[in-house]
């Protein structure tokens, strides 16, 4: 197979001439004496696509409007209307001195120092989490020692027993479907940056920005139809062995972070109402 631009950087020629296009006109990168914007872009995507060196980009504005595919369905609308994404922990691995490594920090401390950095949820929206955080009227979780998981209500489905228990396995149910959209879009931008598999020999200021500018790249190939099913055919420049092997978020939120726990009881308020709302409609629908 013969490698070709597209492939050396992780997107289709006509993406990556749409990302420099879009870059250029939106000031983003500028052409310089030295270097125009498609060589500042091929060195970056070079670099997050081979472990190599060099970094460079800013962030895409955030929308709070409702998600096209909650408010066209009505399994998510109108009860996840308020609803502007999903929140799932994954851990990237870095380089650095033994002496200077923090000890690891749970879920729900890592949003909060997120919080404190300038992170911020619009009044009356809400992110949906897992069990790693606490549930509050901005990060609305699932119901715990509720069956959550998509492949258990496969299983029920399967076996014709009653599909849902009561108003916490729908919800819950409902939860998983649109949360397993993170959980997707965080393994395919894993598999078109495969830096985020590995350690890197970066500066570790450096380190930190990788990720961000990786996302923001594929949400930019994504807003341009960039083909997720393209990246199955193309050759990958790290050697598998270079993987890191990392652990999994929080299963249970650990009440560690005062914050959020002084807000969990306007949180089952919010998700009790969406919850039973939601089996309301269900049993009309179903009589």
């Amino acid at each position: 197979m013969r490698v070709g631009v597209g492939s050396e950087f992780r997107m289709e020629r006509e993406i990556f001439k749409a990302t420099s296009n879009y870059l250029r006109r939106e000031g983003l990168l500028r052409d310089t004496h030295a270097v125009r914007v498609e060589e500042q872009l091929g060195m970056f995507m070079f670099m997050i696509s081979h472990n190599a060196s060099n970094e460079r980009m800013q962030k895409l504005p955030s929308s709070n409007q409702t998600h096209p595919k909650i408010a066209s369905d009505p399994r998510f609308y109108p009860f996840f209307k308020n609803c502007i994404g999903a929140i799932d922990s994954t851990h990237v691995p870095i380089t650095i001195a033994e002496d200077k490594a923090p000890r690891s920090a749970s879920d729900a401390g890592v949003l909060r120092s997120a919080i404190t950095k300038g992170f911020h949820v619009p009044e009356g929206k809400f992110y949906l989490v897992d069990g790693g955080y606490a549930n509050t009227p901005s990060f609305l979780a699932s119901y715990r020692g509720v069956r959550y998981h998509l492949n258990e209500f496969r299983r029920r489905r399967s076996s014709r027993r009653r599909e849902y228990a009561d108003h916490k396995e729908l919800f819950n149910h409902r939860h998983a479907i649109l949360r397993n959209h993170i959980e997707r879009a965080i393994g395919v931008l894993k598999k078109r940056f495969q830096i985020l598999k590995v350690g890197t020999h970066h500066p570790i200021e450096s380190q930190i920005k990788i990720p961000a500018a990786a996302a923001v790249f594929h949400n930019i190939i994504r807003g341009l139809n960039g083909d997720e099913d393209w990246l199955d055919h193309q050759p990958t420049y790290i050697p598998q062995i270079d993987y890191v092997d990392l652990p999994e978020g929080d299963d249970n939120y650990r009440n560690d972070v005062e914050s959020v726990s002084l807000q969990i009881d306007d949180g089952t308020i919010l998700r009790d109402q969406i919850a039973i709302q939601m089996w309301d409609q269900y049993n009309q629908n179903r009589a």
